[in-house]
């Protein structure tokens, strides 16, 4: 009864879609809110943070032609949930550098005091130092790596994100009462257009927590959410709009490659 109403009443594929774009755009907005966070969390350089801020547009560039050409000769709301899932899988590797990394180790210039590695980097130019004393040369290496994570992750999303708006606004042209299409169109943009708004929200809220909160006790901390070496849950975001982005993915699999219309008193049926 349910898979019925997917098959012929276009205003789900309208809700659908519009909740799809909305958490995308929520997760591509609070990505650049975290980007500064990402930066001071993984030692970045400038050209590292400038190919962050660029991956998504080259991985969604790549693809788009090819997806729209041979995409719209196939079964589109499919195409458009194995998009969605290559972008829930997208969301989940950039979190994977929380949980594989060691904890971070901030620095407190105000009250001078060190933690961990970053005393040994503070030392370094002292020449009576003594470098064999410090483990970090190797192991700071590899943690910082770990932002190719990161990097393959929204690559993955700016793949999954290509499918979404063309093939979505084509689908609803096709199979959409003609004078009804601005407006389902329109709905479209609007509900999406939210979602900017809301991923800078989310990133105020997600970066006032620590980093490494649950895994370490932040009652002894001697620096707040407003100092300078303060380094927010960057990867609670897009674990939040991964598992959102999942159960949005969950209705688009379930529409048809044709959906039946009723436009004056007569239904038609479009498509391939």
């Amino acid at each position: 009864m349910a898979r019925g109403y997917f098959k012929r009443d276009i205003r789900l594929f309208v809700g659908c879609l519009s909740l799809i774009l909305f958490v995308e755009l929520i997760a591509n907005f609070y990505f650049r809110s975290a980007l500064t966070t990402i930066e001071r969390r993984f030692e970045l350089s400038s050209t590292a943070v400038a190919l962050l801020s660029s991956v998504y547009q080259i991985g969604n560039l790549f693809v788009m032609v090819f997806v729209c050409y041979y995409g719209s000769k196939s079964h589109r709301p499919r195409v458009i949930a194995i998009g969605t899932t290559l972008i829930v899988v997208g969301y989940l590797i950039s979190c994977i550098p929380q949980f594989i990394g060691d904890r971070y180790k901030y620095v407190d210039n105000d009250n001078h005091t060190t933690t961990g590695d970053q005393l040994c980097k503070s030392s370094l130019h002292k020449t009576d130092f003594n470098i064999s004393s410090c483990n970090v040369d190797v192991n700071n290496k590899l943690e910082n790596k770990l932002y190719i994570f990161v990097l393959i992750g929204i690559i993955l999303s700016g793949i999954g994100a290509a499918p979404l708006q063309p093939l979505g606004m084509s689908y609803i042209d096709d199979f959409s009462s003609p004078h009804r299409v601005p407006i389902y169109i329109g709905v479209v943009l609007t509900v999406a257009l939210i979602g900017p708004a809301v991923g800078y929200m989310l990133g105020a809220v997600f970066l006032q927590i620590w980093v490494d909160s649950g895994w370490v006790n932040t009652d002894d901390f001697t620096i707040s959410s407003q100092h300078v070496n303060w380094v927010g849950a960057w990867w609670l975001g897009f674990l939040f709009c991964g598992i959102l982005m999942a159960f949005a993915t969950i209705p688009m699999c379930l529409f048809s490659r044709r959906m039946k219309i009723m436009y004056k008193n007569k239904i038609y049926t479009y498509g391939k």
